[in-house]
């Protein structure tokens, strides 16, 4: 890992130019398989390759990961298992294995496989936040140029009431 450094008072990863550009999981519940592979394992490929994210071939697919861990139901997944599954088995490419809204059951190709084994995580964590040295942890990783993946429990009666018609969200 890189040294410990000061933690600043603000950061913005996405100003380092290896962010994918945001693309729509449409109605499919694989927000999970967007954020922790598309995003970030798509962010830390880019930087440890000093890639151009904006390639299709360097972004990483939601759909490998998403359609291995979700049981074959498209009813969203685990985070921690979208992660683990990067480090377990990697990821295939965007390329490889294209995101197909209405398709959340295939597992790809002998290709995509073989293909993910090289973008494989190092591990897969999670932070605790129930105190300040748990906060100071996120802030320290974030300083550090590495994402992190917040999950945050939404319900209908309340995201509605707060924020209709709002984000082009969709049930």
């Amino acid at each position: 890992r890189e040294a410990i450094m000061a933690i600043p008072s603000a950061v913005d990863n996405f100003d380092t130019g290896y962010m994918p550009p945001v693309r729509a999981q449409g109605s499919q519940g694989s927000c999970t398989g967007f954020s922790g592979s598309y995003y970030i394992k798509t962010y830390q490929e880019a930087r440890e390759n000093n890639w151009n994210p904006n390639i299709t071939s360097r972004q990483m697919s939601p759909a490998f990961t998403y359609n291995l861990v979700n049981n074959g139901v498209d009813s969203g997944s685990s985070t921690i298992y979208i992660m683990q599954t990067n480090v377990d088995k990697g990821n295939a490419t965007w390329a490889d294995m294209p995101y197909i809204v209405s398709n959340w059951t295939s597992w790809g190709t002998e290709t995509a496989w073989r293909n993910a084994l090289p973008h494989r995580s190092q591990y897969a964590g999670q932070f605790g936040i129930t105190n300040d040295t748990g906060i100071n942890n996120i802030k320290q990783w974030i300083a550090n140029g590495d994402l992190v993946n917040v999950n945050i429990l939404v319900y209908d009666n309340s995201f509605d009431k707060y924020y209709p018609n709002t984000y082009g969200h969709s049930r």
